[in-house]
């Protein structure tokens, strides 16, 4: 079974939470993030348009490492996205090129070299 987790992109703090709890509420999403490197402040309250939610794809790369929406990945010497697509309820590899449906065939041939948050210079040309 897969392990439904998420991350969290704080916009305003430029780093990466793991999401403790969402909530639904009348005025949208409640999340508490949890910060493990604040003691003083380890669980975090917010609302959803602070951050942006990605979540785990439920495969890992050729390194073992977790493969989350969001990462950027290589798989041929070329770099790609994960994306969510809602029309097809998958997980996709996308590029300038091509998008592929990421499945766990690709376990072997791809690995995670950064997100597009921090290392949005991998996808340029």
């Amino acid at each position: 079974m897969k392990t439904i987790k998420y991350r969290a992109w704080h916009k305003e703090r430029q780093k990466y939470y793991e999401v403790f709890k969402i909530v639904f509420t009348d005025y949208g999403l409640s999340i508490t993030l949890y910060d493990e490197d604040n003691i003083e402040e380890q669980y975090i309250e917010i609302l959803e348009d602070e951050v942006i939610l990605e979540q785990f794809t439920g495969l890992y790369d050729k390194n073992g490492k977790e493969i989350w929406q969001g990462d950027i990945l290589s798989m041929s010497g070329y770099p790609y996205v994960v994306i969510w697509c809602s029309r097809n309820c998958g997980f996709y590899l996308e590029n300038k090129v091509e998008n592929i449906q990421l499945t766990y065939h690709y376990k072997e041939f791809v690995k995670v070299i950064g997100n597009i948050h921090e290392n949005k210079d991998l996808l340029k040309e």
